[in-house]
């Protein structure tokens, strides 16, 4: 039954399926469950219903007359299956579903063989009376049609609970597949932020060349230079997120890095972080914000850099919608490279459910993103189930 099952796994037919009511499940796999199994049914002389005593003066085309009959014992036999499945969903009850199944599909089964059955001859009549030496031959009949609907009825149930555990387990699989997907996701995340946590050569060798000449004018200048350095070196660090960060340390990391390029005793690189202290622990991926920041500063000193954080409920489920502001003019030509690598990371990581947008208006740039949220409970963060 196992090979059978995975047969119909494998098969590639026209899907439909239906979404409610009692037979909610039923698709074309059922459909094609009951034709393979009549044919084969019938193909290999399993008649339940004919009559032994006339099946050597049969001809070879005779036993496939009761195929649409048999096919639709098969049918009712699935849709009682589908129906009880969906009926009995827990409990004691659960354990009844196929046997109550069974029994519909041997009542109706039952019915149906008797339209196909054709009146028997008086020749026919007295050899069955012979064979069973009883009187009563309607009871026979209806003995011998009864145990031909359940030898069917039982052996489509059966066929059935075996194609659905094979279809679970299917399900089963591919879910596993896209957990390991995720997984894959977050060690490439989490390598992205290793990466970064490297910092730019450039941006390190030239901060270090800032320290110097502070400390050479101003100790005190130099002195906060190097602690503005290494407050960006620690939230450029990797933390124990696996690939994923909140809105607070992406947050904390930009705001480093505005004082580590700010120039000594500068207050033009000022931060405007909008975020609910809600906001702040919301789940994110890391590196979004940082090379968004940084393309909004364009290296140039910037007045009201502004940053917010929004967190809305929608139909399809809560989102963040990321602001970046930059106010003052900006002189530098527009490189949209980074903001690029942004786009294509967010739409691998959330397929289309994004929306992205950086412009530049009268040299001020703004960029803003929305993207789903993930979901935090105690034991820390969890994809939104969907």
């Amino acid at each position: 039954m196992n090979a059978i099952a995975n047969a119909f796994q494998g098969m590639v037919v026209p899907e439909f399926r239906v979404k409610s009511g009692v037979f909610t499940g039923l698709s074309m796999r059922h459909v094609v469950l009951a034709v393979v199994f009549t044919a084969g049914y019938d193909v290999l002389g399993q008649l339940g219903s004919i009559d032994l005593a006339e099946l050597a003066n049969a001809s070879r085309w005779k036993s496939f007359g009761k195929m649409p009959f048999h096919l639709a014992i098969s049918f009712v036999a699935v849709l009682a299956a589908i129906g009880a499945d969906n009926t009995f969903k827990a409990g004691t009850a659960r354990l009844m579903r196929y046997p109550a199944a069974v029994l519909i599909a041997t009542v109706f089964g039952t019915w149906i063989l008797g339209i196909a059955s054709s009146p028997m001859t008086e020749d026919g009549v007295k050899r069955w009376a012979a064979m069973a030496k009883l009187a009563d031959v309607q009871l026979i009949l209806l003995t011998n049609r009864l145990l031909g609907a359940m030898y069917i009825g039982i052996l489509v149930v059966a066929l059935y609970a075996v194609l659905e555990a094979s279809h679970k387990a299917g399900a089963a699989l591919h879910q596993a597949r896209l957990r390991a997907l995720d997984a894959e996701r977050d060690v490439w995340a989490a390598e992205l932020r290793a990466m970064q946590a490297r910092v730019d050569p450039e941006l390190l060798f030239e901060s270090l060349r800032s320290v110097d000449v502070a400390y050479a004018s101003d100790p005190a200048s130099g002195q906060s230079k190097l602690d503005a350095l290494i407050r960006f070196l620690r939230a450029a660090l990797p933390g124990k997120t696996a690939g994923r960060s909140t809105v607070e340390h992406e947050l904390q990391l930009a705001a480093a890095y505005v004082a580590l390029v700010a120039p000594a005793n500068s207050t033009t690189h000022r931060l405007d972080f909008r975020a609910t202290v809600a906001v702040l622990r919301e789940v994110m991926p890391p590196m979004i914000v940082l090379p968004l920041v940084r393309w909004a500063l364009a290296d140039e000193p910037a007045e009201g850099l502004t940053i917010s954080v929004n967190r809305r409920d929608t139909p399809s489920g809560p989102i963040l919608e990321l602001t970046i502001d930059n106010r003052g003019p900006v002189t530098t030509s527009v490189d949209n490279g980074a903001t690029e690598i942004v786009r294509e990371r967010l739409e691998y990581l959330y397929a289309k459910d994004v929306r992205f947008n950086v412009a530049v208006d009268n040299n001020r740039r703004r960029a803003v993103v929305v993207f789903p949220a993930y979901a935090v409970n105690a034991r820390g963060p969890r994809l939104a189930e969907k």
